[in-house]
């Protein structure tokens, strides 16, 4: 069976992605929820990264080879210069479109003053790099983390460049449509409060802030689970990236518990991307209750092969893995799953899905309510 060019499976990738994000966001309108939001700025700002990519690809053809640039602003210079200059056209010409008059722009509200509109390529082209970044550990900046207001206008410019130079895809059944566009506008009025004020992360202790990032994490995470669970099989890559990111984030919350509770002078760097190496930063007695969690849960389950638990075609591609529930598999296997599941149209026929997100979630987030009880009345 022939593949297809790596454009095509790149902005397949990348519609994936942009369209979870709008998941996120109409889910963040309906239900005046702003806890999902920094999940929406990171998958936004990932799918822009695959559709600049896919022009990238497009103009190489045969050439092509995969991009390592992660950051938007450089990609976007490897472009010709004819990409360049349309989608830099495209955004001129969009943005009024978007935001016709001052009211339009979205409120900024409680964000700091880092966080005003701006109507600059360049300028939104970076925040928007950055964001992949920043609102991943959002809860380090606070209200300081630059808020990409313009990123739909730049995804809706650069997809325009896709379709003027292969207009076929845009037709293609095997691309998603793109009829449903998400856009930041049908949130105006939501209550930004949760971004509080310029010192909310100095003020909030490390470990609670990083609790309740990976509980908002994990929130956007369940939100685009239901839809998998509906049919929306194009939800998994996104799912995935955002529950291996709260598992990140409550392994960090219990190493800078532990630094609290011991009174830790200097603070234990927990910026390692490996959740096995975080998860050795623990204490062996948090270790040991995490484990023991994990296994008492695990023993309720049987083995089931994987494809019965994911729809359509994505199942096919697990089609002789099988879950298991071994801790230490699971934790190795998530640890490599937040890249892989970025850029799974690089090796579509090597993807590994083993959904046991939830058993880890539960033994991390057990554990930090034993040692922080205070945080669940927080929450509540």
């Amino acid at each position: 069976m022939t593949q297809r060019p790596l454009y095509e499976r790149a902005y397949e990738a990348a519609h994936m992605h942009w369209r979870s994000a709008g998941m996120l966001i109409a889910y963040s309108a309906q239900n005046q929820d702003a806890t999902v939001m920094p999940s929406y700025v990171v998958l936004a700002s990932f799918a822009t990264e695959l559709y600049l990519k896919t022009i990238f690809y497009i103009e190489a053809r045969e050439e092509a080879t995969k991009l390592k640039e992660h950051s938007l602003a450089d990609i976007y210079q490897k472009l010709g210069q004819d990409s360049r200059d349309s989608v830099r056209g495209y955004f001129r010409y969009l943005l009024p479109r978007y935001f016709p008059a001052p009211s339009s722009v979205p409120k900024v509200g409680a964000f700091a003053e880092a966080n005003a509109f701006t109507t600059d390529f360049d300028d939104t082209l970076q925040m928007m790099s950055d964001a992949f970044l920043t609102f991943r550990y959002w809860y380090q900046k606070g209200s300081n983390a630059p808020y990409p207001w313009a990123a739909q206008v730049v995804r809706h410019a650069v997809n325009r460049r896709i379709i003027d130079l292969v207009p076929g895809l845009r037709g293609d059944q095997r691309s998603l449509s793109l009829v449903d566009e998400p856009r930041l506008t049908s949130a105006q009025s939501l209550d930004l409060s949760i971004y509080k004020s310029e010192d909310f992360a100095v003020r909030q202790p490390p470990y609670e802030a990083a609790y309740f990032a990976a509980e908002g994490n994990w929130a956007a995470a369940e939100v685009l689970y239901y839809q998998l669970h509906e049919g929306a099989g194009f939800v998994l890559y996104s799912y995935a990236m955002l529950a291996c990111l709260a598992v990140e984030l409550y392994l960090k919350s219990l190493i800078h518990f532990e630094d609290k509770a011991h009174e830790r002078t200097g603070k234990r760097k927990a910026k390692t991307k490996s959740l096995c190496e975080l998860y050795e930063m623990l204490s062996r007695e948090d270790r040991r209750a995490i484990r023991q969690y994990f296994n008492s849960q695990s023993r309720k389950f049987a083995p089931r092969p994987i494809s019965d638990l994911v729809p359509g075609d994505l199942g096919s591609l697990a089609r002789d893995k099988v879950i298991t529930y071994d801790f230490d598999g699971t934790l190795g296997w998530i640890s490599e799953a937040f890249a892989d599941f970025r850029y799974a149209f690089e090796h579509p026929h090597s993807l590994v899905v083993l959904p046991t997100y939830q058993t880890l979630r539960d033994a991390l987030r057990k554990r930090i309510l034993e040692l922080a009880p205070e945080l669940d009345k927080l929450q509540a």
